[in-house]
């Protein structure tokens, strides 16, 4: 083939992908990205009339386990599934910028906090929809490939593999709904007091015994894997609580209720590690309620949340501690 037939070929190939991706990316963004349940809660945390006392910080142990409907205006959650303390430092930032009447902060205390878990995710595309750019660098002490992968990921989102797999199910699912008449609708939902939730509720207890065991120890070995302590996790914790001793913020830590099976195999992990960092952390003080509901398992959706009826319950057991530490 002669170069300038290449040549032409080449340049058609690139001009027909990049409408294809554009196209694509329109759909993503109609779709998928309006919807996103992270840009609903940001959206929501930067209305004006939005002045919280009490912020919830964390994963997805404050995000499903809090329920502020349940404890009163003063409170608001702004913890969300799968964040880490490098997100709660940067989301307290944005508070202290834009919510001046906030006096605590409550943020998770679990075994897993510091865990290399939770410090695999260097992707900071999410938090470029809240913060700036210059506030991620001083978190992520980015590396090149990170840094890139993530401004791709925030400018094209199906540059991602994991977007353009979520891209393909919502396809699929609009094409089937086509014959079906079935609308896709997600598992986690915002209800109606702005309250990340889970659409059907489950009980743990209607578990299989083997079953429980089987998937309380897969769910400690993920979370609990060595290290159990990670740097990176504990230098964000204590930037977090320097901002806000500037700022004469109390932080509370919390650990959150975990079932009795999760419990049992936590105790074969070096734990105690982690209780050895946080007690020579400046908390105004750390509530566990690891063992609140060991006589009630039929509370939990899984081995490590709630479900509607325990969060609820929680919830205001948490709002009278809470209100004791800070009347």
């Amino acid at each position: 083939m002669p170069a300038r037939s290449l040549f032409h070929s080449a340049v058609s190939f690139l001009i027909g992908f990049g409408v294809l991706f554009a196209a694509c990316s329109a759909y993503y963004e109609v779709r998928v990205i309006r919807s996103d349940n992270l840009l609903k809660q940001f959206a929501y945390v930067r209305q004006e009339s939005l002045q919280p006392e009490v912020v919830f910080f964390g994963d997805s142990h404050p995000a499903m386990d809090v329920r502020t409907d349940a404890m009163g205006g003063r409170y608001f959650n702004f913890a969300f599934p799968s964040f880490n303390l490098r997100e709660a430092y940067l989301k307290v930032q944005f508070i202290l910028q834009h919510k001046p009447r906030v006096r605590a902060f409550v943020v998770p205390a679990d075994d897993h906090i510091f865990s290399v878990y939770r410090s695999e995710d260097r992707n900071f595309a999410p938090m470029l929809h809240l913060v700036t750019l210059r506030d991620v660098w001083q978190v992520y002490q980015f590396r090149p490939l990170d840094m890139l992968t993530s401004l791709a990921t925030y400018v094209a989102p199906l540059s991602n593999p994991i977007h353009r797999q979520e891209f393909v199910r919502v396809l699929k699912k609009d094409i089937s709904s086509l014959f079906t008449g079935e609308l896709l609708q997600r598992d986690l939902f915002w209800d109606g007091h702005c309250q990340l939730t889970l659409r059907e509720g489950k009980e743990w207890s209607t578990l299989p015994e083997g079953q429980r065991e089987e998937t309380a120890a897969s769910r400690v070995q993920v979370q609990l894997q060595d290290p159990l302590v990670n740097q990176e996790l504990v230098r964000a914790l204590r930037s977090l609580l320097a901002l806000a001793e500037e700022h004469g913020v109390a932080v509370i830590g919390v650990r959150y209720p975990i079932v009795r099976e999760y419990q049992d195999r936590a105790r074969l992990m070096d734990i105690a590690s982690v209780r050895a960092v946080q007690s020579k952390l400046p908390f105004r003080a750390i509530l566990d309620y690891q063992q609140l509901y060991d006589d009630r398992q039929n509370l939990f959706q899984d081995e490590d949340h709630l479900n509607e009826t325990g969060a609820i319950l929680f919830s205001r057991r948490l709002a009278r501690d809470l209100e004791a530490l800070l009347p």
